[in-house]
């Protein structure tokens, strides 16, 4: 393993962010502000036109042409959740995020194979191949991390699961 290095005083460091750089300066809180600020108005926006903007007529020449847009809504909120977990989680438990989007593409790949929002089949067949990957891939991670969570937090993703897929 490399040993651990002080970026503060590298000189690429310093030349870009200057000699009295502070983690928790005034900035630092401006910048987390306006990031929650973004969040709390695009990811409902997002969330709202995945569920509006989609092709829907059977006869469209898209591909992605499907029925409803709770598919694209469901995998929207998947990837603002998989990323708010690798922000929040991802230093102090990776196994518990790499059970967190197991435990989601597993719910998108069941939610694919039981609704088939596509109207061709080989798109419905290739986006459950594709969370069902996903899934597996989260899942080598977990258990590559250690796979040490706690009871209760099991036992909650157990029922999360048995949530979506009913």
């Amino acid at each position: 393993t490399l040993p651990p290095t002080n970026h503060a005083r590298t000189p690429c460091f310093r030349r870009l962010h200057g000699d009295d750089f502070n983690c928790s300066g005034l900035h630092r809180v401006g910048f987390t502000v306006v990031a929650v600020a973004t969040m709390i108005v695009f990811i409902p926006l997002g969330l709202a036109a995945s569920l509006v903007f989609h092709h829907s007529d059977s006869n469209s020449p898209q591909i992605t042409a499907m029925a409803s847009g709770w598919y694209k809504f469901y995998a929207t909120f998947t990837k603002a959740v998989m990323v708010l977990s690798l922000l929040l989680f991802a230093p102090s438990s990776p196994a518990v995020v790499a059970l967190v989007i197991c435990t989601l593409q597993l719910g998108i790949t069941a939610y694919v194979a039981n609704t088939l929002p596509y109207f061709r089949l080989w798109m419905n067949r290739l986006m459950a191949a594709l969370h069902g990957t996903l899934a597996y891939l989260a899942l080598g991670s977990f258990v590559m991390s250690g796979g040490q969570i706690p009871v209760w937090l099991g036992v909650l993703l157990v029922l999360a699961c048995i949530a979506v897929y009913l």
